[in-house]
């Protein structure tokens, strides 16, 4: 697993095609795109 932080995250929700009104403070790719606080057991069912 990489983590990555990068310095322009509002680029990287555009690129990733976040909608902007869905935008939270957290964004994951992990062969699904995560956004926002969501508990671990929900994404273990990923």
């Amino acid at each position: 697993m990489e983590i990555v932080e990068p310095p322009e995250v509002s680029r990287m929700k555009v690129r990733l095609g976040v909608p902007q009104d869905l935008a939270s403070c957290h964004t994951a790719e992990i062969g699904y795109i995560i956004e926002g606080h969501v508990p671990a057991e929900v994404l273990l069912q990923l």
